[in-house]
């Protein structure tokens, strides 16, 4: 069953911690400024009532870079680079990394959003009806109450020799079958996605049966 954490209001003493940052796309401060230093831990808090106790709960620490995302924000919204550009603002990442780290979760991101959070299943991109048909589900489903409010989660955490990044959904989950999964078709965008992820990162752990995904790169 698809997760549903408990959502709470923001009070004003939640705002307050050194490094959080509360973002609202409608506040007019871009989400690259938002992700900037100081910021460790950002909460896009979207409609009054839409963030979770979870999110309020995650401190920001010296080597984490956290973000908890909106649907329509993951979706519409180039966090990816985002993401990746604001890591590159804390640790030293040569062009080739940030690029595959750039790919993989990108990848990651809409898998999250169009398979998990939207209940979406594998997409065929075999011609310009089917395109069309996708882009009326989803918008369909990105305007669905209840899966409005769900979010992705990024979170970064490095060493000197490492960098592990996870991307966390809130949909049913699955049971993974990586032999499966990595049988590229011309009909599978989501198989096509894990291959691509597979091929760029050092390593792919899943956890909670599937719902969240993480990503291991040598530095």
């Amino acid at each position: 069953m698809p997760r549903s954490p408990k959502r709470s209001t923001v009070g004003e003493n939640e705002t307050l911690h050194p490094g959080r940052c509360l973002w609202d796309a409608a506040s007019g401060i871009s989400l690259a400024s938002a992700l900037a230093p100081p910021t460790g831990c950002l909460i896009d808090t979207g409609a009054p009532g839409d963030v979770c106790a979870s999110d309020l709960a995650v401190l920001p620490e010296a080597d984490k870079l956290f973000a908890s995302v909106r649907n329509a924000t993951a979706y519409r919204l180039p966090v990816a680079r985002l993401f990746i550009g604001a890591l590159a603002e804390r640790i030293e990442i040569d062009q080739e990394l940030y690029f595959r780290m750039e790919i993989a979760l990108q990848e990651a991101i809409m898998n999250a959003v169009i398979h998990g959070n939207l209940g979406i299943g594998q997409i065929a991109r075999d011609g310009l009806t089917e395109i069309s048909e996708i882009e009326t589900i989803l918008a369909e489903r990105l305007a669905s109450p209840d899966r409005a409010v769900r979010r992705v989660r990024i979170e970064a955490r490095w060493t000197p020799r490492d960098v592990l990044i996870s991307i966390c959904d809130e949909g049913a989950g699955y049971v993974p079958d990586w032999e499966r999964h990595l049988q590229v078709g011309p009909a599978s965008h989501g198989r096509r996605g894990l291959s691509i992820m597979h091929a760029v990162a050092r390593s792919i752990d899943v956890s909670d049966h599937g719902r969240c995904l993480t990503l291991s790169f040598a530095r």
